[in-house]
């Protein structure tokens, strides 16, 4: 029986760490996976952490061509097609099924160099099924090359909604990913320890601490202070003391406030070294605050700053009047801390919007440093709120518009998917379950009827392509490996079979 911290395999997925159980199943992070996965145990198999993986350059598969090649020594395709089969997007691999997207992507990854000078910050507007949770997914993935921290976030009505800022910070900084660390969801510790160890010092504290007339961060000045001494120092009681610290910066309860409260008064220390991190929807300056100090002291320690990536933000708009309001706030302050403009309507807006708390907080910037490498990334669909709002803030280069796909992408992505299938699990890929009545020539037939059905399908005006598409060609590759159909003749054919299950081309 597994336990938490124990490094286990999946024969399609690879490795992965046991961070938690419910019920008979575990709950599993895979290093190539965006989300935990939930496993049984008769699906895993106890192993060694995998050896990171070469990428492999993405290859544009010619139309209507199915290439021979034998899956790679680690399987990575079957792992691409497995996680798509679960609805999961494979971060690590996205690129491999990215079409129509190229021209965006090069645009998007040129603004990011800019964090560093006079700011960045990014709009993504498209329809449902453009490809913009995909199109995040890659930036995302850009950005780490580039040295970011990135954090990937979907705006949630119910919990995760802009205008509870602290909840939306929690997230951002519970789901951090690094760019020098195989899983996400460590959180701040890893940046911590960094901005703490003997080499880094130096640089932090003459940032980050207060002295003379120098001013320090409002909330990491104590913290980085005594993490810093606590680990030289008092290394037993280190564990207890860094547990309750970190739940505190992350925002994840008012019990790890009071923890420190009592330690610091247990000190002898002044209380309002680590103050309370309120939920309350008049501080959203107080996150954005947060944030550009978080970024800068990546940037301290070596990285280029911090990437936020808010998806599905258009869901802003189901909130009540007054709740949209402070959502509104606080977007536009994200934007003004990535960009710090000196006039216009974001300057206006930031000058203008109400501020809670008492006197102190009220005074508290919206921003450390600056700039401080934060990069937001804000996707929502056409003709909402929060697409009005990035348009009006941001200058046009800043804000794209993506199209939906034509039909040569949907072409392109099948053939994309059909090669990785054919890699994973045909005949040549050492799988030993291909049927041999399904030749590649059947294959390709099959890929064909695929291709004039997306076609025929589009032509009615659906919204939600890419999913559909994705789910579809796995669906129908699958039955014709387990000898449940043969290859449908046409698209017709398909479409028909798609319709009714029972209909001709079930397996004689």
């Amino acid at each position: 029986m597994f336990r938490p911290g124990d490094i286990v395999k999946h024969t399609d997925i690879g490795s992965g760490i046991v961070v938690g159980k419910e019920g008979n199943r575990f709950k599993v992070r895979f290093r190539t996976l965006v989300f935990d996965v939930l496993l049984r145990a008769k699906e895993l198999l106890p192993g060694d952490a995998a050896e990171p993986r070469h990428r492999i350059a993405s290859k544009t598969p010619t139309i209507g061509f199915i290439e021979d090649k034998p899956a790679s020594a680690d399987a990575w395709e079957r792992r691409v097609i497995e996680a798509y089969r679960y609805g999961i997007l494979d971060s690590e691999y996205a690129s491999e099924l990215t079409v129509g997207r190229e021209d965006e992507l090069r645009h998007l990854s040129k603004k990011l160099d800019l964090a560093g000078t006079g700011g960045a910050a990014l709009g993504i507007i498209g329809d449902y099924g453009s490809g913009k949770t995909h199109l995040l997914t890659l930036l995302a993935e850009r950005a780490r090359r580039k040295n970011f921290l990135t954090a990937l976030i979907t705006i949630d009505p119910l919990e995760i909604r802009p205008s509870n800022p602290k909840r939306l910070y929690r997230s951002i900084v519970t789901q951090l990913r690094y760019p020098d660390r195989a899983y996400p969801g460590e959180g701040l510790a890893p940046l911590l320890d960094r901005a703490t160890d003997e080499e880094h010092w130096k640089s932090v504290a003459s940032s980050f601490l207060s002295s003379g007339s120098r001013v320090g961060h409002r909330y990491l000045h104590a913290l980085l202070l005594f993490w810093f001494n606590q680990r030289k120092s008092y290394r037993d009681e280190f564990v207890e003391w860094a547990g309750g610290a970190q739940a505190w910066i992350e925002g994840q309860d008012e019990a790890s406030s009071e923890f420190l409260t009592q330690w610091v008064g247990r000190q002898g220390l002044p209380r309002q070294w680590f103050p309370a991190l309120p939920d309350h929807r008049t501080r959203s300056h107080t996150y954005t605050y947060l944030l550009t100090g978080i970024s800068e002291l990546a940037r301290r320690v070596g990285y280029s700053g911090l990437v936020v990536l808010l998806d599905e933000a258009e869901y802003h708009e189901r909130l009540g009047g007054e709740d949209r309001s402070f959502g509104d706030d606080f977007f536009a302050r994200l934007l003004y801390a990535a960009l710090r403009p000196a006039a216009g309507q974001l300057a206006a807006w930031e000058h203008n919007s109400y501020r809670g708390g008492h006197r102190q907080t009220k005074d508290e910037p919206t921003i450390f440093q600056f700039p401080s490498g934060l990069v937001p990334v804000i996707a929502g669909t056409p003709e909402t709120r929060v697409a009005r709002l990035l348009e009006s803030f941001l200058i046009e280069d800043q804000v794209i518009h993506i199209p939906s796909l034509g039909s040569a992408d949907v072409h392109q992505l099948i053939l994309k998917l059909a090669n990785l299938y054919w890699s994973g699990y045909g005949p040549g890929s050492g799988n030993g379950d291909w049927p041999p009545t399904v030749s590649k020539e059947t294959f390709r037939g099959a890929v064909c009827s695929l291709e004039q059905w997306a076609e025929d399908w589009m032509k009615y005006g659906a919204e939600d392509v890419v999913r559909p598409v994705i789910r579809t060609t796995i669906h129908i590759l699958d039955l014709l490996r387990h000898g449940r159909i043969r290859a449908p003749k046409n698209g017709r054919e398909l479409a028909a079979f798609l319709e009714d299950p029972s209909a001709s081309i079930l397996g004689d």
